[in-house]
């Protein structure tokens, strides 16, 4: 009984983990329950963060990401006149 409960707890630690890498907890839970929740972690782990991502440039306009309306536009000087 200790075994189940231990391996239900840290797949909900793997879940958890996952969430806050913008991932798919549900998704990350039943890959912990179903394998092993040593091996999602390390899969997780060596997978990259979703929530930093990179710089795009549109047009010539650097468009940095915004964390939750999606993408701002950063104006460039000679646009402000």
């Amino acid at each position: 009984m200790l075994l189940i409960s231990s391996w239900v707890a840290f797949s909900l630690v793997v879940a958890v983990a996952a969430s806050t890498r913008q991932r798919s907890w549900l998704g990350w839970l039943v890959l912990a329950l179903i394998t092993s929740p040593l091996f999602a972690c390390l899969l997780l782990l060596a997978l990259p963060d979703l929530r930093r991502r990179p710089l795009r440039v549109v047009d010539s306009v650097v468009v940095a990401p915004e964390p939750r309306r999606g993408y701002i536009r950063v104006t460039t000087p000679k646009e402000r006149w």
